[in-house]
């Protein structure tokens, strides 16, 4: 008697569970939403923890604009937090399989992290004293153009970072587990690495100086770097 009620129980509490995910599931023919969000106030660094496509783009005013199918537009709650804008999920959605696409602008950009398997792509020169890049799990960071003081990158999990005509003084990429930096400078100054696993560097450009530290079997591909006067010719 006892295992037959645990049993309904647990079908019970299956089908609610389904239920639930099922609302979140993309449906090809559901409606378009565009979400406009007014008012989020100033921020110079963006935490993307939602699966989304960012876009953004320097601008001399603050943008935010979500769309997508509407489930799952509806899905994304997205705030200022000192400065930090968090966009995320509402309700966890373990089967999403849609597309939403937020579009944000700001007037200065200093730090970008980005979890789960989300994707950002940096329009146009983005200019910072100060810039970072935390990747955290299997996601993708692109951006056209940095100018930078302080440049800092750090990849943990299977993500991406490609980075073109990137000009700073102070650089440092840090590669935790499998993941790819592919990165080309300019009149660049200091360029320090670290790869701890089987992580890969592929540097191109021009820095005054390099050093990379591999811990584990990651390579580093600098055949397209020129290291002050010299270029480089090798790969460890």
């Amino acid at each position: 008697m006892k295992r037959n009620i645990f049993l309904l129980a647990a079908l019970a509490a299956a089908l609610l569970c389904t239920s639930c995910l099922k609302n979140l599931r993309h449906d090809p023919n559901e409606p378009k939403k565009t979400h406009k969000i007014d008012d989020i106030g100033d921020f110079d660094k963006i935490s993307v923890q939602a699966p989304c496509e960012l876009i953004y783009e320097p601008s001399d005013s603050v943008k935010v604009v979500v769309s997508g199918g509407e489930s799952f537009v509806d899905n994304i709650a997205i705030v200022n937090e000192d400065g930090r804008l968090i966009i995320k999920e509402k309700q966890n959605d373990f089967f999403h399989n849609g597309s939403v696409k937020v579009v944000v602008r700001s007037k200065t950009l200093q730090a970008l992290d980005l979890e789960g398997a989300g994707s950002a792509q940096l329009k146009g020169e983005i200019k910072s004293d100060a810039l970072s890049f935390n990747m955290n799990g299997a996601g993708s960071i692109m951006a056209e153009s940095i100018h930078s003081d302080v440049l800092k990158v750090n990849v943990d999990g299977t993500g991406s970072v490609s980075l073109q005509d990137v000009t700073a003084n102070d650089i440092s990429m840090t590669m935790n587990g499998v993941g790819s930096v592919d990165a080309t400078f300019s009149n660049s100054g200091s360029l320090n690495c670290a790869i701890n696993g089987v992580g890969t560097f592929n540097l191109k450009g021009q820095v005054k100086s390099y050093k990379c530290e591999t811990n584990g079997v990651g390579s580093v591909n600098t055949k397209e770097l020129q290291v002050g006067d010299k270029v480089g010719n090798k790969e460890s």
